[in-house]
């Protein structure tokens, strides 16, 4: 029997293999994210040595040059260094050192990812005092790299006889990678080989980045130099600053801290299209951005009253977000993940609102005009009344000014208003079924019954509203004189354009293929409001069974006593229309509106037609036609009509019976017109949109 032996295992760990984990750049951001990485490993070197003396003597410096794959950067500062203790936890993939300070510790991973080789070159002081000698420095060198064995060689450690006036800490970065060099932002131009560096874009980035740093002046200066050109960063985003505000509220036992800034908009960093932000910070690093632009409405750039023009910057920083960075620094986890710009913004709402009174005053006009708009098309969207809504969009953080958006909003609120009196109409209906009194029935009755009312009044009233655009278009139709090529003056709108507005044409809702589109017959006829199976401007040979003929009848209805519903296999009354155009008065036998009737009603009387199911439908030998003619009674058509009957309204015309059950009438267009409004006056007058 063999003996047991029992031993521990150490793992083992694959830098190369740990690396390839790492995300691949997709924007200029994180493809410059090994070198801001470097850049706050100095910001916080320099606060570690310097401490309150930081404003005073602390400095970092960046260079870069070159584009695409010539580009090479440093990054250069006077903090502590590269100690043993930090060389130590440099050499240590995945380090908890510095983690207080918001050191994730793939700083170092980031630059074996994006460069073949980065050089560190160190000069640190050595602390000899316990042994009783002064302060002296040491120089520590190395090349960092997946290309060698292992990935630190070229090592050098050697103290310093000299005294130095300071420590210096420098990082060079060289042999970008592919997919990282094709992300750097770079200037557009005709040759690859005249691209630049896009000096802006860089800039913008950084300070996007390192805001809060920059911000505050205790943290030193960063000074950016690409191909020789310097720029003080630090000064650049201090001298941008007018006004700022800091605020604390309290969410779920979290603290949240938001400093509120306005900037000149000329000189704060960019952030795309978007003009208005918030900085989300971990950690004192910008982690990412949420615009208000939507939320709040403040689209652009402002003025101040004293007229300087200025973009709105926060920063929000809580302990939450410090403890929830994720190790790229490119977002946060868990809860923290999921905070927006709404969510703050409601979380400091009246803070914002004060702070931004200026710019809120005039989102709010336009707010009210874009609510006036869309009340006066869509009264049923109606909350209260214009003050009430334009409160409602303030309470709620939202910075809708354009009649789409708030459109939608108030349809979102009265889909859920009608929702919850319906649950409620239905809970009073089961209270109403179960034994025993409900004492509070009737107050509830009365309350749905004031809703309902209200939302029914709403709802006619957008209903009527559209009513009276449509015969002022109508109107305007009527009177419109165009030119035509034939060189003939003063000829009123075509008939396409009122058939047109009145139903489109070369439509059909009824055959194989139905078509199911809205239209504005209730004009002609207010048992046409709600008709559903009709063909406009459709050859016959589309309708009628067995049919091969090409006329196309301008309109026919056929439900027009719901034929279609109450009876689908024997329509009783059908309806046809013929529309000439206003002011026509030459006519050929062939165009003879009252011809075209009675050969249209041969052509029906007791065939079948393709039904709206496509199953053949036939109509009856003594289905009643119920007929018009809308034209102005001139010319050919006033002999051809010569003996109809005049109806007492002025502009209508009866025609003789004959051998088919039925009518034909002929409605001038002006009649038609007036006969429509005077059927509507009613509720123009009570809705109080007669004249608009």
């Amino acid at each position: 029997m063999k003996a047991q032996t029992q031993q521990n295992k150490a793992m083992s760990f694959n830098l190369a293999a740990r690396v390839r984990r790492l995300p691949a750049p997709h924007n200029g951001h994180t493809a410059l994210l090994p070198v801001l990485e470097a850049i706050s490993n100095s910001f916080i070197s320099i606060e570690e040595l310097f401490k309150e003396k930081t404003e005073k003597k602390g400095r970092i410096t960046v260079k870069m040059s070159g584009a695409d794959k010539r580009f090479s950067c440093s990054v250069t500062d006077n903090g502590t260094g590269m100690t043993e203790e930090n060389f130590d936890a440099f050499c240590m993939v995945d380090t908890l050192h510095g983690v207080g300070k918001g050191r994730k510790g793939v700083g170092r991973l980031l630059w074996l990812a994006a460069f073949k080789k980065t050089a560190i070159e160190s000069t640190y002081e050595v602390d000899n005092t316990a042994e009783g000698k002064s302060i002296t420095f040491s120089k520590r060198s190395f090349k960092f790299g997946l290309g060698e064995s292992e990935p630190i060689t070229d090592f050098i450690e050697e103290p310093l006889d000299r005294l130095f006036d300071e420590t210096e800490t420098k990082i060079s970065f060289s042999g970008i990678l592919p997919e990282y060099a094709e992300k750097i932002p770079l200037t557009k131009a005709s040759k690859p080989a005249q691209k630049q560096l896009n000096r802006k874009a860089v800039e913008d980035i950084i300070c996007s980045q390192f805001f809060p740093y920059l911000l505050n002046k205790e943290m030193g200066r960063l000074i950016l130099e690409i191909d020789g050109q310097n720029t003080d960063l630090s000064e650049k985003v201090q001298n941008s600053i007018v006004r700022k505000e800091k605020v604390t509220t309290e969410v779920n036992g979290q603290p949240y801290t938001l400093l509120m800034m306005e900037c000149l908009a000329e000189n704060v960093p960019s952030s795309g299209k978007r003009n208005n932000l918030i900085y989300l910070a971990g950690n004192d690093r910008i982690v990412k951005q949420e615009d208000i632009d939507t939320v709040m409405g403040i689209k652009n750039a402002y003025h101040r009253t004293d007229g300087k023009r200025v973009k709105f910057r926060a920063i929000l920083t809580s302990p939450i977000l410090d403890r929830n960075v994720n190790q790229e620094r490119t977002d946060f986890t868990g809860d923290a993940a999921k905070l927006q710009g709404k969510d703050i913004v409601e979380m400091f709402h009246e803070p914002l609102t004060t702070f931004l009174q200026v710019p809120l005053a005039d989102l709010r006009k336009k707010q009210r005009d874009a609510i006036k708009d869309v009340v006066n098309m869509y009264p049923s969207v109606l909350e209260g009344s214009i003050d009430q809504m334009l409160k409602i969009l303030a309470e709620q953080g939202y910075g809708y000014d354009d009649p789409n958006h708030v459109y939608g909003e108030f349809s979102r609120r009265r889909f859920i208003r009608d929702k919850n009196r319906s649950k409620e109409l239905k809970k009073v209906i089961a209270d109403m079924r179960c034994d025993g009194p409900v004492s509070d029935l009737s107050e509830r009755i009365s309350a749905i019954r004031a809703q309902e009312s209200k939302a029914d009044r709403n709802s006619l009233c957008e209903y009527v509203t559209r009513r009276k655009a449509l015969l002022n278009l109508m109107e305007e139709s009527l009177t419109y004189v165009t030119r035509h090529q034939t060189g003939r003056d003063a000829d009123y709108a075509k008939e396409e354009i009122l058939h047109s507005l009145l139903c489109p044409m070369r439509e059909t809702s009824i055959g194989p293929k139905p078509a199911f589109f809205s239209h504005d017959l209730w004009v002609i006829d207010e048992r046409l409001t709600f008709t559903q199976f009709l063909s406009s401007d459709v050859p016959q040979k589309d309708i009628v069974q067995g049919s091969n003929s090409k006329k196309r009848p301008d309109l026919i209805v056929f439900d027009q006593v719901m034929g279609f519903m109450d009876d689908p296999k024997t329509p009783n009354r059908i309806m046809i229309v013929e529309f000439k155009r206003p002011g026509r008065e030459i006519y050929t036998s062939e165009d003879s509106p009252v011809q075209q009737i009675i050969n249209y009603r041969r052509s029906l009387a007791g065939q079948k037609v393709k039904g709206p199911n496509g199953r053949p439908v036939e109509i009856s030998e003594n289905c009643i036609f119920d007929c018009f003619i809308i034209a102005d009674r001139l010319g050919k058509l006033e002999e051809w009509t010569d003996g109809w009957f005049p109806n007492p309204k002025k502009g209508r015309w009866l025609a003789p019976g004959d051998s088919y059950k039925g009518s034909i009438e002929l409605i001038e267009w002006d009649r038609l017109l007036d006969d429509a409004k005077m059927r509507n006056k009613p509720f123009f007058e009570k809705l109080g949109i007669n004249n608009f």
